[in-house]
C-alpha cells in the first residue's frame, strides 16, 4: 500500500512539475519583429535562411542591426553560438560573416553561414556589433530552438 502511494505521488509530482511557461519564453520577438542590444545601443532581426538544424554547418542566418542612437554601426565583431543551459558554445571554425552591407538608416546587414548546433535544445545567437566611433559594443542575443 505505501509503495502505490509514493509511486501515485511521484506521478502526481511529475505531471504538475511540467513547464509553466509558453513555447514563446525565451524567444527575443518583440511586438515589432525586433530584439534590443543589452544595452539598448542597437536592435536587430533575424532570418534563417537554412536551419537551424542539428550536426550540420549549413544553418546560415541574414540579420539586420539598426542603431538605436542614431550613431551609425561600423562592424560586426563576433557572432556566438551559445548554450547557456549548459553553459558552452560550438565550434565556429567554419563560420563566415559576409555580405555586410551598410543601410541608409546607419545599420548594417550581413550573413553568417557555417553555424554548427552540436545539439538539440534552447541556443542563443549573440551578435557583437561596435559603433562608428568605436566607443559603444553592445549585444543582441538572439534566442531560438534547435530541434
Amino acid at each position: 500500500m505505501q509503495k502505490s502511494a509514493c509511486l501515485m505521488l511521484f506521478f502526481l509530482i511529475v505531471a504538475c512539475s511540467g513547464s509553466s511557461s509558453s513555447s514563446d519564453e525565451g524567444k527575443n520577438d518583440a511586438s515589432d519583429g525586433w530584439t534590443a542590444s543589452s544595452n539598448q545601443h542597437f536592435r536587430g532581426t533575424i532570418t534563417w535562411l537554412t536551419g537551424p538544424t542539428v550536426s550540420t554547418y549549413e544553418n546560415q542566418v541574414e540579420i539586420v542591426l539598426e542603431p538605436v542612437n542614431g550613431e551609425a554601426i561600423a562592424d560586426v565583431t563576433e557572432v556566438k553560438p551559445w548554450m547557456s543551459v549548459h553553459g558552452h558554445g560550438t565550434d565556429v571554425e567554419k563560420q563566415l560573416i559576409s555580405n555586410k552591407k551598410k543601410t541608409d538608416s546607419g545599420g548594417m546587414t550581413f550573413s553568417v553561414s557555417g553555424i554548427y548546433f552540436i545539439m538539440s535544445g534552447p541556443w542563443e545567437l549573440e551578435v557583437t556589433a561596435q559603433n562608428e566611433s568605436g566607443s559603444v559594443s553592445d549585444v543582441v542575443i538572439y534566442r531560438f530552438d534547435v530541434p
